[in-house]
């Protein structure tokens, strides 16, 4: 009893002592889920076509494929893309060149691939085709697959293309004659350690050693997070005889898409060697 008597004057010296406060504050509102936007274009969708395990129409050799790529819109409109270049005796081909559509959702476009075995000494023989929704395959991230019926994978993903302009300072000259340089770059592209890709050659700036090439260029086949670089070789132009190497070097690709600001580094030896002389390459975004 006398327990009870000192909790129930406990409980009455705690309720007057919270008289007057103001009430506790309410449990914080959870967020609410955000939806990514829905995009509905009009959009320039870039995308390359890529192939898994293409069938053959030839038992003795693995097949020599190409892709024909139409848009259609509606039922009976098609227009004719382009065609992709042969890669011979490949099952497994990835096709480097881009394709460009204008797509805006709701509007029932399709892509049409139809793939080819090609044949140097007869007709080229039909391996199948596939038929992609558009506004699927923009939901999809810009990548998605599809199943041959004869067997095999067709593969298309989208490209972010990016463009910049190039300059160089302090080029040497390479002409026994003492006159001053003609130089240009050659752009390749490459993925790792794999094969170099030509994306485009400036034109000759004659005599000078601190050009400023005023051509956009433009590196289509860009794809983020795949270990692309840009290889830069710089030449001085010489009309009679081989042209001279000046230097090269490699940029990230990521990188410099990440970071959008200009770049300047010093030309090398072709196996990573410095220069006698600094001579530095400016890649600039555009």
């Amino acid at each position: 009893m006398k327990n009870s008597v000192l909790i129930l004057l406990a409980w009455v010296a705690v309720a007057f002592a919270q008289r007057g406060r103001p009430p506790p504050p309410p449990p914080p509102a959870r967020p609410k889920p955000t939806t990514p936007p829905v995009i509905n274009g009009p959009l320039n969708l870039t995308f390359i076509i890529s192939g898994k395990t293409i069938p053959s129409k030839d038992p003795a050799s693995k097949v020599d494929a190409f892709v024909k790529v139409f848009a259609q819109t509606g039922s009976k409109d098609e227009t004719r893309l382009g065609t992709t270049d042969v890669i011979q005796d490949d099952d497994n081909p990835t096709w480097l060149n881009v394709f460009w559509v204008i797509w805006k959702r709701g509007t029932g476009q399709k892509l049409r691939l139809v793939i080819r075995d090609n044949d140097r000494f007869a007709r080229d023989e039909d391996v199948g085709e596939v038929v992609m929704n558009l506004d699927e395959y923009v939901s999809s991230g810009q990548d998605l697959k599809a199943l041959l019926v004869g067997g095999g994978q067709i593969h298309v993903q989208g490209t972010q293309p990016f463009k910049f302009k190039l300059f160089a300072r302090n080029i040497p000259h390479m002409d026994s004659f003492g006159g001053k340089s003609d130089p240009f770059v050659e752009v390749y592209w490459r993925q790792g350690i794999g094969a170099d890709h030509l994306i485009a050659t400036t034109a000759v700036i004659n005599n000078e050693d601190n050009p400023d090439w005023v051509e956009v260029l433009e590196f289509a086949n860009y794809r983020k997070g795949t270990q692309q670089l840009l290889y830069f070789k710089v030449y001085d132009h010489d009309g009679v005889t081989r042209n001279d190497f000046v230097g090269a070097q490699i940029l990230d690709a990521d990188s410099f898409v990440t970071k959008r600001q200009t770049v300047i580094v010093n030309l090398t030896t072709e196996e990573g060697k410095a220069l006698p002389t600094n001579v530095p390459i400016g890649i600039v975004p555009a």
